[in-house]
C-alpha cells in the first residue's frame, strides 16, 4: 500500500556561538568561538490519493452469517445484532479467567454441562442485579458510592458485589440469625435492588 505521507528530508549546517566556561559577564573586547552544527530539515506532505485507499479499506466491513430471510433481517439489523453482543461479551469474560475455571476439575460430561447451567444461572442473576441499580439510580440525584473507585450512577455488577464482600451472619443464644455489631449492613444498595437485609437473616430452605 502506498504511503498516506511523503517524507522528504535534507541536512543542513549552521553556526552557532560556543558558551563560555565561566559564567558571568564577558570581558571588555571578548570574542566568542562559533561551531558548526547539523540539523535535519523535512518537508512533510499529505499523499491524498493513499489516504483516500486506506479509508476505503477501512470502511469495508465483511460479516458472515447463516440467516438468509432478507426480509426479516437486514444487512443493518445483523450488522446491529453482531454489535449488541459486545455487552454479552463483557459479562462472560468471568468465565474465562483461570481464577474461576482454573481449579474445577470434571470430567463427567453431565457435571460438565451442569455447571455451565450453574454458570448461566450466576451470570443471570449478576446482570440482574446490575440492571435494577442502573435503573434505580436514574431517580437518585446521588450516585452510587463505590468502594475503591469514583461514585457512579451506571455501576457495574462487581462494584454493586463489593458492597456486600464484608457481610457476615452469625448465630445468637437463641440459635437465631444476626447481623454482627461490628459489619454495616448496605442498606441503601439493597434499597436500590429491592431487596430487605431480612433475606440474609432467615433460615435456608431444607
Amino acid at each position: 500500500m502506498r504511503q498516506a505521507r511523503n517524507l522528504q528530508a535534507d541536512v543542513e549546517s549552521f553556526e552557532r556561538a560556543k558558551k563560555r566556561e565561566r559564567p558571568g559577564r564577558p570581558p571588555q573586547g571578548w570574542e566568542p568561538e562559533y561551531e558548526t552544527l547539523y540539523r535535519i530539515v523535512a518537508d512533510l506532505r499529505r499523499n491524498e490519493e493513499a489516504i483516500r485507499q486506506r479509508k476505503s479499506r477501512a470502511s469495508c466491513f465483511v460479516l458472515i452469517t447463516s440467516i438468509h430471510d432478507e426480509k426479516k433481517w437486514s444487512n443493518r439489523q445483523i450488522l446491529q445484532e453482531y454489535k449488541d453482543q459486545t455487552t454479552v461479551e463483557q459479562h462472560f469474560r468471568f468465565i474465562k479467567k483461570p481464577k474461576v475455571t482454573g481449579p474445577i476439575y470434571l470430567k463427567n460430561p453431565a457435571r460438565v454441562n451442569a455447571l455451565g447451567y450453574v454458570f448461566l444461572m450466576a451470570l443471570m442473576i449478576y446482570s440482574v442485579m446490575q440492571r435494577r441499580a442502573r435503573i434505580a439510580l436514574q431517580y437518585e440525584e446521588r450516585p452510587m458510592q463505590v468502594i475503591a473507585g469514583p461514585d457512579t450512577h451506571r455501576p457495574t455488577g462487581k462494584r454493586v458485589l463489593d458492597h456486600f464482600s464484608k457481610m457476615t451472619i452469625v448465630i445468637n443464644e437463641e440459635g437465631e440469625r444476626e447481623f454482627p455489631l461490628n459489619i454495616t449492613v448496605p442498606r441503601k444498595v439493597m434499597d436500590l435492588l429491592g431487596v430487605k437485609p431480612e433475606v440474609y437473616l432467615r433460615d435456608p430452605p431444607r
